[in-house]
């Protein structure tokens, strides 16, 4: 994957670890709720690691990985680290999640003059927040 991959600025993020005890669970939650593309055969790519891209980047944007972990290590819960991901609409995105395993934690909340959020949980317990701009 190194032999792709463009280091972007410093300073840019430029991956996520998202903790799973259910690594396949987990997969199918992030593909058909986000799109994700993940990695069947590759660099990286093991029995506990699922690697993944965003829709339309490949490995020149940022990506991440599944990794799995036993139950008794995982911390789930709201206030562990939280990935902010765009949606087009919050409440089409949140029955998707609860559909696919997530589960809802807050109503729709303001994010300043331009946006609202949503906090969720993900199949495995992540917290995530889904954030999209205000309809004009």
């Amino acid at each position: 994957m190194c032999d792709t991959w463009t280091p972007p600025s410093e300073g840019t993020p430029c991956w996520v670890e998202i903790f799973a005890t259910d690594l396949a669970r987990a997969e199918k939650f992030y593909s058909t709720v986000f799109n994700w593309q993940f990695i069947k055969d590759g660099p990286g790519r093991t029995e506990d690691v699922a690697m993944f891209s965003f829709p339309e980047k490949g490995l020149k944007g940022m990506g991440g990985n599944l990794s799995k972990i036993k139950p008794g290590e995982h911390t789930t819960g709201p206030k562990t680290v939280k990935l902010y991901l765009y949606v087009e609409d919050l409440e089409k995105t949140m029955e998707k999640i609860i559909a696919n395993g997530g589960k809802k934690c807050s109503d729709v909340l303001p994010e300043g003059d331009h946006g609202q959020v949503m906090h969720l949980q993900d199949s495995e317990g992540n917290g995530i927040g889904i954030y999209a701009t205000k309809k004009q």
